[in-house]
């Protein structure tokens, strides 16, 4: 077994809740082990079929179409309102608007600062941000969203894409989801969940650049064969070649 039922047995028991209950352990063990092998199961294999979604996206599609994806994938399954993607852009040293579901690119401000924001916040901790009520909380600033969509909480979470070649940075931005509940308590497996989808998007990136690369040397050996090929012919090689 992957979990130590008797171990969660006793820890369930100690719980407040728990204690009055008039329960025996066998109860208790039972339950657990119905969890593990039967709630458990289905629940992770929801899980790793979308991810399986998020990292078979199309690597053709560029960039803030990828994200704009996966964040239509995760804002199903984490049954949230909407989503939204923000890049770091270190020549602005703003947070920059980068794909979102549904697709508002049109009504988003292009940049937001990097200080005093959520999605700075998130950029500069690598930790995700919980807001359980987007207008008290300081660092949300477009507080108009709240009434214009009817959301009021929020789950902020990283998002790293590493660099493929020498010469690029490490992309760094934040995806937000929203939620229409007021006072909204986030719990700790949603948040795993959602970290856990938003670090595959890595991996689809890198397939991307693995193919854009391939296509870029299938160029280079086109060409340099053509050059060959010409050189070869009694004409030699014309400068239109």
């Amino acid at each position: 077994m992957l979990i130590n039922l008797e171990n969660l047995v006793k820890k369930i028991q100690n719980e407040p809740w728990a204690q009055d209950a008039s329960l025996g352990s066998d109860f208790w063990f039972h339950l657990m082990q119905w969890i593990e092998q039967d709630v458990m199961c289905d629940f992770l294999e929801q899980v790793i079929a979308q991810v399986d979604e998020i990292v078979n996206i199309n690597p053709d599609l560029n960039e803030p179409q990828i994200l704009e994806n996966a964040t239509r994938l995760m804002v199903e399954f984490l049954g949230a309102h909407s989503g939204s993607v923000r890049i770091y852009d270190p020549q602005t040293e703003q947070m920059l608007s980068y794909g979102s579901y549904p697709s508002k690119e049109d009504t988003r401000e292009r940049y937001i600062p990097l200080e005093g924001s959520i999605a700075g916040k998130v950029v500069e901790t690598r930790r995700p941000c919980l807001v359980p009520d987007m207008l008290d909380e300081e660092l949300y600033l477009n507080k108009e969203i709240v009434y214009i969509k009817g959301v009021h909480s929020l789950m902020a979470i990283p998002i790293e894409i590493p660099r493929f070649f020498p010469r690029e940075r490490d992309a760094v931005g934040v995806i937000q989801f929203y939620y229409e509940a007021k006072g909204r308590i986030f719990t700790l497996l949603e948040v795993q969940v959602a970290t856990l989808m938003a670090k595959r998007l890595s991996a689809v990136i890198a397939r991307k650049k693995v193919f854009s690369m391939q296509r870029v040397n299938e160029k280079k050996e086109a060409i340099v064969g053509h050059i060959f090929r010409t050189l070869g012919t009694p004409g030699g090689i014309k400068i239109k070649d």
